[in-house]
């Protein structure tokens, strides 16, 4: 995954444990600079983490001989559970196939947060500031495995104030499918049907004049699961740090901007507040 795009990536593996809406998911097999990439969420927190391999460990922005260098960079946000992130398309599929059960039954219309940003005709980052229809048919039972989804764009095309949005060229004006995520196949694991192979395709509208008013397929991921366990031990649901990371930290009202610090550990919020080095931080 993805395949059939026009810069395919290679083949990467992944592994997932998940208890309902609560998950930790690592994908590995990078070619170049990352060693791994995890996200996880525990029921309140969602963690984003990149670590990098050695060879490629980015140095801080303060270069001073004292700030040790980065081995990961990271994100925390709150009342989030849903992977959006521009620079790890392949998360959300993931997602998508496992884990995105209880977020669509939690949904009272087909109004929900974008879950496939590849495709999104819209480059606010603030992604969650948009809304945008979705169509689901789930299975009929918990763990309430998807069986297939398809995303709506409004045919907007979104832009940070000042700036005015318009709409796409017609007919994409009046909306488009920009996702279709589908499970191809089942394997019966306990009298639990699994998702064992699925597709996702995002769409977009073609960049060429020639072509206006047409969609493209911008990316297509095929995911193919080996093994499947039930049963998990007691986990808490957050990656480990590996060493010095760079954390984005995004779960506070007071900085809508989010804060960032380098850390050995997750820190708890009232460290966060009380610090004096983030006390006189613009909100």
């Amino acid at each position: 995954m993805p395949d059939g795009s026009q810069n395919p990536l290679p083949q990467l593996d992944f592994s997932l444990r998940a208890s309902n809406s609560e998950y930790e998911l690592r994908v590995t097999g990078y070619q170049k600079g990352i060693d791994y990439r995890e996200t996880a969420f525990d029921g309140t927190y969602l963690y984003e983490l990149t670590a990098y391999n050695k060879s490629s460990i980015p140095m801080p922005n303060d270069a001073r001989k004292d700030v040790a260098p980065n081995v990961a960079t990271a994100r925390i946000y709150k009342n989030q559970n849903l992977v959006r992130d521009f620079t790890a398309p392949e998360i959300a599929p993931i997602w998508l196939m496992f884990v995105s059960g209880e977020y669509f039954r939690s949904l009272t219309n087909n109004l929900g947060e974008p879950v496939v940003i590849d495709g999104l005709n819209s480059p606010i980052l603030k992604i969650s500031e948009i809304s945008q229809q979705v169509y689901w048919q789930l299975q009929d039972q918990p763990p309430w495995f998807p069986i297939q989804v398809s995303f709506l764009d409004d045919g907007i095309f979104h832009v940070p104030p000042p700036l005015k949005s318009v709409k796409t060229p017609p007919p994409l004006d009046a909306g488009f499918t920009n996702a279709i995520f589908r499970v191809n196949s089942f394997t019966n694991v306990s009298n639990l049907q699994v998702p064992q192979a699925a597709v996702l395709e995002t769409y977009s509208p073609n960049p060429s004049k020639a072509e206006g008013g047409t969609l493209y397929m911008k990316s297509r991921y095929v995911m193919k699961v080996k093994t499947v366990k039930l049963g998990l031990l007691p986990t808490a649901f957050r990656p480990v740090l590996p060493g010095v990371t760079r954390i984005d930290d995004w779960r506070f009202h007071r900085w809508p901007n989010g804060i960032s610090y380098q850390s050995t550990n997750w820190l708890p919020e009232s460290v966060i507040t009380n610090a004096s080095q983030f006390k006189n931080i613009s909100k």
